[in-house]
């Protein structure tokens, strides 16, 4: 019935929020298809609410959330009193309006079943966005002709972020990386309840591993890394009686993505991993590399870069098209300078937490870097 068409909508919602990201890939003026989904799904779910308006008022999940909106309204009061920065204050709140999801999700998942393709969909979706990123990886060294509207889709788009590392190696970092990660987890988990086991989740596993790899960002590598010694060790010690199906899990996925960069390594003449390793240590990589990084003339790329991964310490030549053979002390001393920015900035918030450090200094809150 009506709850099956909402369910429906929810699922095109969370592939859109997991393929697309940024929402903008189809909109009518500021109307984005997302928006469309979940007004639509609230004027679905009317009557559902005003028969159950009791009982949501009883569910804890409810509760909790009218108490965090009464707080976020009281930071908003306070940043009106203390003259803050009203826009910034706005696109704090925005991302918090989603929670008006619950209702939506109390009325149409009543189901096991409907959880675990919820969870599907982020693991098919995450591995379609990572099978891309190795396209890309492949059309930059045998198609380059497409990486400039590549990346301008991606711009345009706001999926990501794409630039050429070095003259071998791109780098795609897109905003649906989260859902990269949630699908090693959530392959993890249904390799788990399969019957036998089945190699299909390894190898999903897998392929979001490569796709995380070429990221080649180390606030990725780090989220990834807290996010799979939490659940391994979380299961592990949870579900004793399936702990060789969680090794037999881990070899599965690792050999797979041994494979799987070799691979691309042999394809694209280039080390995949070892320019992963040099990204998080920042060392003299492998020769084979290259030392040349292609950049884009693009006025506003290193803002967009920042705006992408403010972990990210590399910055495209605005000048030109070719860095010189001195690039890779050049990205050494930009990591110098990065956490030069990044000391100033922990001293910046530690006085601005020091102005009001109990109840806060309200939204719209911001400190200015040079």
């Amino acid at each position: 019935g009506l709850s099956s068409i909402v369910f429906l909508l929810m699922c095109l919602l969370l592939i859109d929020s997991v393929m697309y990201t940024g929402g903008r890939l189809f909109s009518i003026g500021p109307i984005t298809y997302r928006m469309i989904l979940v007004l639509v799904s609230l004027l679905c779910i009317v009557p559902f609410c005003f028969k159950n308006f009791t009982k949501l008022l009883k569910s804890p999940y409810v509760i909790s959330i009218v108490i965090l909106y009464v707080v976020l309204a009281i930071g908003f009061i306070r940043a009106i009193i203390l003259k803050q920065d009203l826009v910034i204050a706005i696109e704090q709140l925005k991302g918090f309006f989603w929670l008006l999801l619950l209702p939506i999700m109390l009325f149409c998942v009543t189901k096991k079943k409907h959880i675990d393709i919820f969870l599907k969909i982020i693991v098919i979706g995450g591995t379609i966005l990572s099978l891309a990123i190795m396209a890309v990886s492949v059309i930059a060294i045998y198609a380059n002709d497409f990486i400039t509207p590549i990346y301008y889709f991606c711009k345009d788009n706001n999926l990501g972020m794409l630039y050429m590392a070095t003259e071998r190696i791109p780098r795609l970092l897109l905003l649906g990386i989260m859902a990269q990660i949630l699908a090693c987890c959530f392959s993890f988990y249904f390799y788990l309840r399969s019957v036998s086991g089945k190699t299909i989740y390894a190898i999903c596993a897998a392929i979001n591993l490569i796709g995380i790899l070429q990221t080649y960002t180390r606030g990725v590598y780090l989220g990834a890394f807290a996010a799979a010694v939490f659940v391994v060790v979380f299961l592990f010690l949870g579900l004793k009686d399936k702990r060789r199906r969680m090794c037999s899990f881990l070899a599965k996925t690792v050999c797979v993505f041994a494979v799987g960069v070799i691979a691309l390594s042999i394809i694209n003449s280039t080390h995949v991993f070892s320019y992963g390793v040099f990204r998080v240590t920042l060392g003299t990589p492998l020769e084979s590399i290259g030392k040349e990084l292609i950049g884009y003339e693009e006025e506003n790329h290193s803002q967009d870069n920042d705006a992408a991964d403010d972990t990210d310490d590399d910055t495209a030549d605005d000048e030109s098209a070719l860095r010189d053979d001195a690039s890779i002390e050049t990205d050494v001393e930009s990591n110098k300078e990065s956490l030069g920015i990044r000391a100033e900035m922990k001293t910046k918030l530690n006085e601005l937490i020091a102005q009001n450090p109990v109840f806060g200094n309200g939204l719209g809150a911001a400190i200015e870097l040079r």
